[in-house]
């Protein structure tokens, strides 16, 4: 079967990926978003822990240009991070569990992340100086409010920083802007006409930047 050719890209409508999950989650409240190795998440339930821990992030100073490292296992807490990351206007940062502890903390501090989300059994994975470390395994999000919150992000501002493998001894970040994805989404959807009934493998690790296809 031969390859869909792909589009031109097209210019970003100002809108960004996480503005559209949105809007996915009150369209289809109860649609599945993502089905780990257990259970369903619907997207109500995505948007809505994202929310949450936004709000958290926000109050650790996370904004524009901030950049927030998580460091976790592939888990609904996985995309809850990045959601919520970008919802308070930070800077994704993904780090690997199984990096070697001395290239978890080249990362850290060449990205300079103020802040941590992990998990509890993951902490001796990272150096005293991580920062703020925030344990999603540990938060009490009973009392945060579960709407959208106000948007505080451009389409021209930062969105991740991938780092490459460091093939040259040091690695160096790479950061993509939200026009970006948002631009490369519309393209890989139209270009394999991607609809409501498809399912997609991820398949990437998180510190690939096409993970971020496979995932949104």
């Amino acid at each position: 079967m031969p390859m869909a050719r792909m589009p031109e890209p097209v210019p970003a409508d100002g809108r960004c990926v996480f503005e559209e999950i949105q809007d996915q989650a009150a369209r289809t409240t109860d649609a599945v978003a993502i089905v780990p190795d257990h259970g369903r998440t619907t997207y109500r339930e995505l948007n809505e822990r994202a929310n949450q821990v936004a709000r958290v992030l926000r109050r650790l100073g996370v904004g524009p240009e901030v950049f927030v490292a998580t460091l976790v296992r592939r888990t609904p807490d996985m995309i809850v991070s990045l959601l919520a990351i970008w919802k308070a206007g930070g800077v994704y940062v993904p780090l690997d569990p199984d990096y070697p502890r001395a290239r978890i903390r080249l990362l850290l501090e060449d990205s300079r992340a103020s802040v941590v989300l992990t998990y509890g059994d993951l902490l001796d994975r990272l150096p005293e100086s991580a920062g703020q470390v925030v344990c999603l395994d540990r938060l009490d999000l009973t009392s945060e409010d579960r709407t959208n919150l106000d948007s505080r992000v451009a389409d021209r501002q930062a969105a991740y920083v991938l780092y490459t493998s460091g093939s040259t001894r040091t690695p160096k970040g790479v950061v993509g802007e939200h026009g970006a994805i948002t631009a490369h989404c519309d393209a890989i959807r139209d270009a394999y006409q991607i609809s409501a009934g498809d399912c997609a493998l991820l398949f990437h690790s998180v510190t690939f930047d096409p993970s971020l296809e496979d995932i949104l």
